[in-house]
């Protein structure tokens, strides 16, 4: 069994933008447990525990579906939280165009996936997660760095592919393997 979630990644410069928001993020001395940059994406789907046969299954609806989809841009922007701008539990950077392609792909892939008897997910916003916040760990500070970045632009990038990943937790957090990568067409 391996715990397999589908993401689209970043690519390295945009990655080494967002480490720069992180680390100023963490002098406001919240308690956060912040995302380790090598780990930065947009998670499409996470699928928990599968076996092989089932990663094959989900593969194919992938490689299929991947070719119904043009590669596109997307632009890395903003910054906000889950679930209230007063009650941060999650820190994340979101998307601006490209969100509504995402979204599209997110749909056909859904209607797919229900047919392998997965439960259906109905809400899907496609953010990255930049850090948890522990319990008792919010401050004004933290508060008032997510107001300044709401609107923050870090760059554009083109979605080329889908990565279906292995998560391995560890002691020091999960560490991510490709198991495949699905390209989208030109």
């Amino acid at each position: 069994m391996k715990r397999c979630f589908l993401a689209v990644t970043i690519p390295e410069d945009l990655i080494e933008k967002i480490e720069k928001i992180k680390e100023e993020f963490s002098l406001t001395k919240a308690k956060i447990s912040w995302v380790s940059k090598d780990n930065f994406h947009y998670t499409l789907r996470f699928f928990g525990n599968l076996d092989d046969e089932r990663i094959e299954k989900i593969s194919n609806i992938i490689s299929e579906a991947s070719q119904h989809f043009n590669k596109f841009d997307a632009e890395i922007k903003d910054v906000g939280c889950f679930p209230k701008d007063d009650f941060p539990r999650v820190v994340w950077i979101g998307m601006g165009e490209g969100a509504d392609k995402l979204r599209e792909i997110f749909n056909h892939l859904e209607n797919e996936f229900v047919k392998l008897n997965l439960e259906k997910e109905n809400r899907f916003e496609p953010h990255l997660t930049l850090g948890r916040v522990k319990p008792y760990g919010l401050n004004d500070e933290l508060r008032e760095k997510i107001k300044k970045y709401k609107n923050y632009f870090f760059g554009k990038f083109k979605i080329e592919k889908l990565t279906l990943f292995e998560s391995k937790l560890s002691p020091k957090g999960a560490i991510y393997k490709i198991i495949k990568e699905f390209n989208l067409k030109d």
